[in-house]
């Protein structure tokens, strides 16, 4: 269950990242709240990463 939600959480932040770098690309310009969308999702995407480490270990 640790490991299904880390996996979620990777996978919701590389969908924000790559959406914005397809906007970037398009000269578009990211505002504020999607900057601070994906700081969350890379913040969720760690603590989940580490609570499934911390869940599996032996």
């Amino acid at each position: 269950m640790a490991t299904a939600a880390a996996d979620s959480a990777d996978n919701d932040y590389n969908a924000l990242k790559k959406d914005l770098q397809r906007r970037i690309a398009n000269d578009g310009h990211p505002d504020k709240s999607e900057l601070q969308a994906l700081h969350d999702a890379d913040t969720k995407r760690v603590i989940t990463a580490s609570q499934a480490q911390r869940a599996c270990e032996p």
